[in-house]
């Protein structure tokens, strides 16, 4: 089983994204976490930076699977004592993640650099339409959450036919 944790300041939105799908599609093994919960966070395989927050370095000290953030977290955050894989997440172009043609129907998910997801498969550059009611200030949310699913070993086409 893989889980997934999520380090938000409040509850975490990601987290519903997730567990919708999740639930959705019966799947059963990926599970989320976050980081008030009782699991510890370096047990998680994938972990999700919904904000910066403080002592963020000491809550991922050790941890060793990917870490998937916003780009701008990055560059305000202290550096990170880990050995994870980082994938980023921004409307802006340095981003390995990015999001185009965003509106009422969904957005554009694309993956500008290829990575790799925890069972070694490739994921090389493409794009693929996501679908939903996702608001622009929401966009963040959504890329980190598909984002987190792929690393999981979730196909494309998989989540392309899920609507959010």
């Amino acid at each position: 089983m893989t889980t997934i944790g999520i380090i938000a300041k409040h509850k975490p939105r990601s987290e519903v994204i997730l567990n919708r799908f999740i639930l959705s599609r019966g799947i059963t093994d990926i599970s989320t976490v976050s980081v008030g919960s009782p699991a510890p966070m370096h047990s998680c395989g994938v972990y999700i930076i919904e904000e910066p927050i403080k002592g963020l370095s000491e809550i991922l000290n050790g941890a060793k699977g990917v870490i998937i953030t916003a780009d701008e977290f990055l560059r305000t955050s202290e550096p990170l004592a880990s050995e994870a894989y980082i994938i980023s997440c921004s409307l802006g172009t340095r981003a390995t993640v990015t999001a185009s043609s965003i509106g009422d129907g969904g957005f554009t998910y694309c993956i500008q650099r290829e990575f790799s997801d925890i069972n070694k498969t490739a994921h090389p550059p493409q794009e693929f339409c996501v679908r939903g009611n996702i608001g622009a200030e929401d966009i963040y949310l959504y890329l980190s959450a598909v984002t987190a699913l792929i690393v999981c070993g979730i196909s494309a086409d998989k989540l392309t036919d899920f609507t959010f």
